[in-house]
């Protein structure tokens, strides 16, 4: 029988241990300007009675960084996890990667996928000064 942690809203199965649950199925970091950095968060909860280790992967992506990106999770605990898009190394575009959350238990192993997906444009012309005209 599932019960709901009061604290989160998050399912609390109380015979089997499963995947990590995550609070975003998306994250969305919206327009971000080439060369800038933008961070959101996603948090992570244990939510069986057993102990959990927990990795966080985002693949061969260059521009996302998850921070921190591994840990330990008693039964019920919940862990923020930063996660950045940097644009620095990114063309004008729109990109996303999924993230890979798993888990590592005593009789199984489970994961959990969330996409991050950010717009690259251009910086905005900066207003060039106008040149005072000759008398």
């Amino acid at each position: 029988m599932d019960m709901v942690n009061r604290e989160g809203n998050l399912p609390y199965d109380t015979l089997f241990s499963g995947p990590p649950a995550l609070t975003e199925c998306i994250l969305d970091f919206g327009r971000v300007f080439r060369g800038n950095q933008k961070t959101l968060q996603q948090i992570i909860a244990n939510t069986t009675k057993q102990p959990m280790i927990w990795l966080a992967d985002a693949g061969e992506s260059r521009w996302v960084m998850l921070e921190p990106d591994h840990g330990v999770l008693q039964p019920g605990g919940r862990q923020a996890i930063r996660v950045t898009a940097d644009t620095s190394v990114l063309e004008v575009g729109e990109y996303s990667v999924t993230l890979t959350f798993s888990s590592e238990g005593d009789e199984t192993s489970m994961r959990r996928n969330t996409i991050s997906k950010v717009k690259v444009e251009e910086s905005p012309m900066q207003p060039q000064p106008s040149t005072p005209l000759p008398l």
